[in-house]
């Protein structure tokens, strides 16, 4: 039987998401741990996905919607 390889992503990922903690809240998230996420409110969209490309850009990641 054959087993399929599983490789690591080459290059990072940036989710966009949203969380509910006291109320409800955006979510900038890269996958690796060099960078804490970052929240904002649910009003400021367009904040969160400047956020995103700015980070995604850094790092030479991908950005991912998970709403």
């Amino acid at each position: 039987m054959r087993r399929a390889l599983i490789r690591p992503r080459s290059r990072p990922v940036v989710t966009i998401g949203t969380v509910h903690r006291p109320e409800r809240c955006i979510r900038v998230s890269l996958d690796r741990p060099s960078i804490p996420d970052r929240l904002f409110d649910a009003d400021e969209a367009d904040e969160a996905l400047a956020a995103a490309w700015e980070i995604a850009a850094q790092h030479g990641a991908t950005v991912r919607t998970a709403l």
